[in-house]
């Protein structure tokens, strides 16, 4: 055989071998993908459902199901410009409308029991690639806000106000936090506490300093979870995880006694803080999923309590058992 065709046959070999190499070894890597990315979920089930050894901030990364520790970040607390009264007249005023997602315009997640236990997440996203909040931060300014319904609480020691519990991530630092808020107290709020803070019109909230977090981009919002409990004479606490890392915020249920009236929850992207707008560019549509972790099936009820907002249009919601599920897009 000529030499020059005798190379050429065998690198023809080697390259069909190669190539048959490939083919063989493909399925094997995506199985092995799989397998691994099945890990992380489980781990991510378990250090959700692990409780942390006090309260205050910590932090876990992958494999590891032990919470460490770590320091809180102290947040100059913004002062609300609006008061929960004022907030409530302004959806009166949208409700002609303005299709904004927010201020009482969302899909929330209804029992017919007490919630201990919820989780947002989203499912799915399609066409973002960009969000600003020109009233709170600028670019990539925005909150996860998980809320419970406003309900009567202990806090209010004879008072007739309305307890309400915020769990959310905010940027400008990166943190996750808790929000507790004695709406109507009209009364000193220094008499809860030395935290507890007044807005001005009667409602007092108390803010926990948060634990640092990474900055989370508005296309990336399906990698992350946000997981919150209510413990009867124990702990709320919020949870933040990606497939990786896990970082939890934690006070006593006593601060607003949660676990005793939450029933409602709400979950969703929003402007940052101060009644501030989340805007989308156009062409996105993001699902939202809120978990209550029962076998029940829970009811959608167009309602919510945030002031901040979207600037996407809800879709129809839908119910399964344990959760509700539903898109917004513009």
């Amino acid at each position: 055989m000529n030499l020059n065709l005798y190379r050429a046959h065998l690198l023809g070999a080697a390259g069909v071998l190669v190539l048959v190499g490939i083919l063989a070894v493909s399925p094997a890597l995506a199985q092995a993908s799989d397998e691994d990315g099945n890990l992380h979920e489980q781990w991510r089930g378990a250090i959700q459902s692990t409780e942390t050894p006090g309260l205050g901030c910590f932090h876990a990364s992958y494999p590891d199901t032990n919470w460490v520790a770590v320091p809180c970040v102290h947040r100059t607390h913004w002062k609300p410009r609006l008061t929960f009264t004022q907030r409530l007249k302004m959806r009166q005023i949208r409700a002609d409308g303005t299709h904004n997602t927010g201020n009482g315009n969302d899909w929330v997640l209804s029992s017919t029991s007490l919630i201990g236990a919820s989780t947002g997440e989203f499912s799915a996203e399609t066409g973002v690639t960009s969000e600003t909040n020109p009233g709170s931060g600028g670019n990539n300014a925005f909150s996860l806000q998980l809320n419970t319904n406003t309900f009567k609480s202990a806090a209010c020691s004879g008072s007739s106000c309305m307890g309400w519990q915020q769990f959310f991530y905010a940027t400008g630092p990166y943190v996750i936090q808790m929000q507790a808020w004695l709406l109507g107290y009209n009364g000193k709020c220094s008499k809860l506490g030395s935290a507890w803070e007044s807005d001005g019109s009667g409602d007092c909230y108390y803010t926990t300093d948060g634990t640092t977090v990474p900055q989370l981009l508005p296309e990336d919002l399906t990698k992350i979870k946000i997981q919150t409990t209510a413990v009867k004479g124990g702990k709320d606490t919020v949870v933040y995880t990606t497939s990786s890392e896990a970082y939890s915020n934690s006070q006593p249920d006593t601060i607003v006694y949660a676990s005793a009236g939450w029933t409602q929850t709400e979950f969703n992207v929003f402007g940052n803080y101060n009644s501030t707008t989340a805007d989308f560019n156009k062409g996105s549509s993001i699902t939202v999923k809120i978990f209550d972790g029962k076998s029940a099936t829970p009811t959608c009820v167009n309602n919510g309590s945030t002031g901040e907002q979207n600037n996407l249009t809800l879709s129809t919601c839908s119910a399964g058992p344990g959760y509700i599920k539903f898109s917004e897009s513009n």
